[in-house]
């Protein structure tokens, strides 16, 4: 746990379960805690599950 930037990506496959929100909330938790939300360089980054579903969320 060195590193001082961290991205975490997930894909469907996390979310789609009984318990994903609360799944969700840990890894966001997680990068709180470490300091990695609002930071160039780390972050959040679920990958979308449809063809053009993160074009369009990228591009607003």
């Amino acid at each position: 746990l060195k590193a001082e930037k961290v991205i975490i990506t997930w894909a469907m496959g996390l979310t789609q379960q009984k318990k994903g929100v609360a799944t969700i909330k840990e890894v966001i938790n997680l990068l709180l805690l470490r300091g990695n939300i609002g930071k160039p360089g780390a972050g959040a980054s679920p990958i979308r599950g449809h063809s053009n579903v993160q074009g369009d969320r990228t591009m607003g």
